[in-house]
């Protein structure tokens, strides 16, 4: 099932800006492809998009795929943006190169991408229960309140001022 959550702005006919179901992994998945609407084509990947030994801050969009991974980016000093997406989350397509271009516009950031597909124990450690999930972490935990380090939803203009406020 789709639900807008109450930090989201509201969309026009029957998509939501998050992608819930009864769990993180599973039961979002099921929501989305019944909403055909909220899926659109996969967009390109970004050259921005980087792997881990690329190094952190300035050089993009850091995907992690392991635990240890996980904990290198985190262990970064600075703040450290965690992207929580689904290759099949329609809003988490929509906000993706908005993301990645942040990555470009922030360069003492540290920009993570996560995969709950692929890395369904991270997502379960930090209960992520919807997508996109953005985490705002310093020295590897979140940098305040749960509900002022975590941003729910695909808005740019509330994922461009946390980004700032945490910076």
């Amino acid at each position: 099932r789709l639900v807008r959550t109450s930090r989201e702005p509201a969309f026009v006919g029957r998509a939501a800006s998050t992608c819930v179901g009864r769990s993180a992994v599973v039961g979002a998945a099921r929501a989305v492809r019944a909403f055909p609407l909220v899926s659109p084509a996969p967009l390109p990947l970004s050259s921005a998009v980087r792997s881990l030994s690329t190094g952190s801050k300035g050089a993009g969009v850091v995907e992690v795929t392991d635990d240890a991974e996980y904990s290198q980016a985190l262990a970064s000093k600075g703040l450290c943006v965690v992207y929580f997406t689904a290759s099949w989350c329609g809003p988490c397509q929509k906000i993706k190169p908005i993301y990645e271009q942040m990555a470009t516009d922030f360069p003492e950031t540290t920009f993570i991408k996560v995969d709950v597909d692929e890395c369904a124990e991270i997502a379960a450690g930090a209960e992520v229960r919807a997508m996109p999930t953005f985490h705002f972490m310093k020295d590897g935990k979140l940098a305040g309140p749960k509900s002022e380090s975590e941003l729910v939803g695909a808005d740019p203009a509330q994922l461009l001022a946390y980004v700032k406020h945490w910076s």
